[in-house]
């Protein structure tokens, strides 16, 4: 089985669980220069293993917006 085949999606990481790689291919929108909207669901860019990458709502200090 290659390592493309291996799925760790599920919870977000900021490093591949299989070669601590922190560079990821993702899916992304760009509006004004500027990223606008990025996929979570991401293949490693070393070893090709997916993941689910981080968002700012995974974030411990993150506070929705009606929360007090």
């Amino acid at each position: 089985m290659a390592l493309k085949d291996i799925d760790f999606r599920g919870i977000p990481t900021h490093e591949c669980p299989v070669c601590q790689s922190r560079m990821f291919k993702i899916y992304a929108m760009f509006e004004d220069y500027d990223i606008a909207l990025w996929g979570v669901e991401a293949e490693c860019a070393e070893c090709s293993a997916l993941v689910t990458v981080p968002c700012p709502v995974d974030a411990p200090e993150y506070k929705a917006l009606h929360e007090d």
